[in-house]
């Protein structure tokens, strides 16, 4: 939508668009059939939990590093 709007010489200016798991911008890529059919099955679910808003994955490095380091507390 966003690409289509730009080309229409609409835009988003000053604003920040993430295209992620539920905006269908980044997906699982083809998994390897000798990966254990538990692990894709699990995979899956929380690709389905994070599209859902359930889990909520860091989305940049100091939020990876913040959520590692309460890991380990």
């Amino acid at each position: 939508e966003a690409v289509y709007e730009s080309s229409k010489g609409k835009g988003y200016p000053d604003s920040t668009i993430y295209f992620g798991l539920k905006e269908g911008g980044v997906d699982i890529a083809a998994i390897n059939p000798l990966v254990d059919s538990d692990v894709i099955s699990r995979t899956y679910e929380l690709k389905d939990l994070i599209i859902n808003g359930i889990i909520d994955p860091p989305a940049n490095e100091k939020e990876y590093k913040d959520y590692i380091q309460n890991l380990e507390s």
